[in-house]
C-alpha cells in the first residue's frame, strides 16, 4: 500500500545536493558510496543504522558492511571500466591506455564520466598513481593526459542519461562506465552492441550503500523498505533485474549459475584483489579536481 518516488541523479555532487538542500523532508532513502557514507554520517544527515533491526541485511558480506559503515548497509558492488560497442569498435580495448589513445575513428564518438572521483581515473591509474590522489603535479599530468582526449569525446554526460535522452543516437562508441551500465545501454538501445572490460592496470572497485536520512519523516517506513529489499529472494531478483552484483551471500545461492559466471557483474576474487578502492579526499583535493573537469569541460565545448 505505499508508493516509492524515484529522484536520479547524474554525479555524487549533484546527490551532496539534493540531499543537502531538497526539502528537507523529501527524501527517506539515499543510494550512496562508502566515502559519502562515513562523511554525512558523522555529519549527522544519515540515520545511524547499527542499533536498527533490520534482520536481513546479516546476509550481506562482512567486506562490504564495512565499506559502508554502521551508518549505510551494501546495496550492490562493481568496477569502472570500458563500454565500447562491438559493432563500430574494431580492436577492443583492453586497458585505459587503449581509452586514453583511441584510433583516429573514434574522434568525436567517446564519453567520459563527469565525477571528480572518476573523471581523472584512467590517467592516474595507467600513471600508477593513487585514484584518491591530492597531488598537484600528480593531478596537473592527468589533467594534461585528458586534454589529449578530448578531440575524442562526445559527451561528459553519464552515458545512461545521454542514450535514455537519445535512444536512437549512433554516435557513441566508447564509454568510461560502472560495471553493469553497458546492460542497461543495450536495453535502451534494444541492441547486444554494446561489451564491457575491466582495463588490465587495474580499476576502482566501488561500493553503493542504502542509506536514510535523519531528516526523514517515515523512517520507519524507510528502514523496512531496507529490510525487503534485502530479502534473499528480493535481493536476487533485483540484482538480476538492474545487472548489478549483490552483496548478499543468500541472495547469491538463488541466482543462476549463468549470471553469477558473468565477469561484467561478480569480477571474482582475483580481479577484486588488489584493486584501487576510493578513499575520503579532502576539500582542497576536490576542489582542483573540480577545477580540471570544468576545463575539459570548457575545452570540449569550444572545439
Amino acid at each position: 500500500g505505499n508508493q516509492i518516488k524515484q529522484i536520479y541523479f547524474d554525479s555524487d555532487e549533484e546527490r551532496d545536493a539534493m540531499m543537502i538542500s531538497y526539502d528537507s523532508d523529501a527524501i527517506d532513502i539515499a543510494i550512496i558510496d562508502e566515502t559519502a557514507s562515513r562523511t554525512y554520517g558523522k555529519s549527522e544527515i544519515l540515520l545511524d543504522l547499527s542499533s536498527q533491526s533490520l534482520p536481513n541485511t546479516e546476509n550481506n558480506d562482512e567486506v562490504w558492511n564495512q565499506r559502508c559503515s554502521q551508518y549505510s548497509v551494501p546495496y550492490t558492488y562493481g568496477t569502472i571500466g570500458i563500454a565500447y560497442r562491438t559493432d563500430k569498435v574494431k580492436e577492443p580495448p583492453k586497458s585505459w591506455a587503449d581509452f586514453l589513445s583511441p584510433p583516429e575513428d573514434l574522434k568525436g564518438h567517446v564519453a567520459i564520466l563527469k565525477e571528480s572521483s572518476d573523471t581523472l581515473l584512467p590517467s592516474l591509474i595507467t600513471r600508477g598513481y593513487s585514484n584518491n590522489t591530492g597531488d598537484k603535479e600528480e593531478l596537473k599530468q592527468a589533467f594534461s593526459d585528458m586534454q589529449e582526449l578530448i578531440p575524442y569525446v562526445l559527451t561528459f554526460e553519464y552515458p545512461i542519461t545521454y542514450l535514455s535522452a537519445n535512444p536512437e543516437d549512433d554516435t557513441l562508441h566508447m564509454a568510461q562506465v560502472y560495471s553493469g551500465d553497458h546492460w542497461t545501454m543495450n536495453e535502451i538501445q534494444g541492441s547486444e552492441n554494446w561489451e564491457y572490460v575491466v582495463p588490465e592496470e587495474g580499476t576502482v572497485v566501488w561500493t553503493d550503500c542504502l542509506a536514510v536520512l535523519n531528516s526523514s519523516r517515515k523512517k520507519d517506513l524507510a528502514l523496512e523498505f531496507i529490510n525487503f529489499i534485502n530479502r534473499p529472494d528480493i535481493a536476487a531478483l533485483n540484482s538480476e533485474d538492474i545487472y548489478f552484483a549483490s552483496t548478499s551471500s543468500a541472495a547469491r545461492a538463488l541466482q543462476s549459475e549463468e549470471f553469477l559466471a558473468d565477469s561484467s557483474v561478480y569480477p571474482g576474487e582475483k580481479t577484486l584483489s588488489g584493486q584501487h578502492y576510493y578513499g575520503v579526499m579532502d576539500i582542497d583535493a576536490r576542489k582542483l579536481r573540480n577545477r580540471i573537469i570544468q576545463s575539459l569541460i570548457l575545452k570540449h565545448e569550444a572545439q
